[in-house]
């Protein structure tokens, strides 16, 4: 009963013209406070529980002042380590953020200078077309892909890595690319499907940070 309908998939040809790629981006990459260090989460949440340690340690010492208890100046000295070392990963974490954000600075910058992105789509494969630049692809270059609600990600073998937003097209279009990309690449082990984590990973697309 199926294999009819997979025949018809496979003879389909779909074309997709992009719109507002480097805006797609942009929304895809900074949703949830993503854009900025003081709201993404993970930086934001170190960087209150440091100030805390910091105030903390702060209060332990000028208590101690005008004490002589030593259980003050251990707190102290407990306090500000932990305030040390909260800065050190802050700051870690800091680098790897902006290493990221310029990443995806570059990817938008690039997207932007395209003044026509084209897609034609079969379960074969898919032509990519950048204004005058045509880049063909097979779905078996790819050795997995991530199919969520906002995004298609295509994890090259040797190719380079592929996004495809969902808000770059109409929702009928993104609906028939996703399932063009799962019957081309079959549903063995190296393709997955997170509909519920819009995440990536490292490759000439940087991935989404979490």
């Amino acid at each position: 009963m199926e294999a009819p309908e997979q025949r018809t998939q496979s003879q389909i040809s779909l074309s997709i013209e992009l719109t507002d790629g480097a805006e797609s981006i942009r929304k895809l990459y900074y949703a949830e406070g993503r854009g900025r260090i003081l709201t993404f989460k993970p930086t934001k949440q170190l960087l209150r529980y440091t100030l805390l340690f910091a105030l903390l340690s702060e209060s332990f010492y000028l208590i101690s002042l005008k004490s002589d208890q030593i259980s003050l100046v251990v707190l102290f000295v407990l306090s500000t380590l932990a305030t040390l070392t909260l800065v050190m990963v802050f700051l870690r974490h800091a680098g790897k953020y902006f290493k990221w954000k310029k990443s995806v600075k570059a990817m938008i910058k690039q997207a932007d200078s395209y003044k026509k992105v084209s897609l034609i789509v079969n379960a074969q494969g898919f032509e990519a077309r950048y204004d005058e630049t045509v880049v063909i692809e097979k779905w078996s270059n790819f050795k997995r892909a991530t199919l969520a609600p906002t995004h298609i990600f295509l994890f090259g073998d040797n190719a380079q890595n592929y996004l495809f937003p969902a808000n770059a097209m109409e929702p009928s279009q993104y609906e028939a690319i996703t399932q063009l990309a799962r019957l081309g690449m079959g549903q063995s082990a190296s393709s997955r499907n997170e509909q519920n984590q819009p995440a990536a990973e490292v490759g000439e697309t940087p991935e989404i940070a979490e």
